[in-house]
């Protein structure tokens, strides 16, 4: 089972808007490819949904297979979302944004296909210790 910080518990929406509007005064592109990835994260269902097994599939799943630009814009994506999770004191999945690990995964996906990317998801999962919730009937 993922255990969530205190912090991770008490991010709200709010804490999100502000967190944005930060990064906004500073980078307007950088805000904006936040936004769309963590909306995108989080399927328009807010924060409370943030955890790290969503983030890692966002990133070594959605971002490589669903996003339809090139290797340099969704490095640029998730750098952004890292960003974000920084102002929000979220080190580990700004960790996880800004990994060589996930840039490796990425561009796996992007230079050997599917199938290979498949495969680096699945070891940098495992890697993680990151597990999805055990749901009666369903086989991982």
């Amino acid at each position: 089972m993922l255990r969530r910080t205190a912090r991770e518990l008490i991010m709200s929406d709010r804490d999100v808007a502000q967190a944005l509007a930060g990064l906004e005064r500073i980078n307007r592109d950088a805000a904006q490819a936040a936004r769309a990835a963590y909306e995108s994260l989080t399927a328009g269902e807010g924060s409370q949904v943030v955890t790290g097994l969503r983030v890692a599939d966002f990133l070594w799943y959605q971002l490589p297979t669903k996003w339809l630009i090139d290797l340099d814009e969704k490095l640029f994506l998730a750098a952004a979302l890292g960003e974000l999770f920084n102002r929000l004191d979220l080190p580990r999945y700004a960790a996880m944004c800004t990994a060589d690990s996930t840039a490796e995964i990425i561009g796996t996906y992007e230079h050997e296909g599917r199938a290979a990317g498949l495969k680096a998801y699945g070891f940098a999962l495992a890697a993680s210790g990151l597990q999805p919730s055990d749901l009666p009937g369903v086989l991982v």
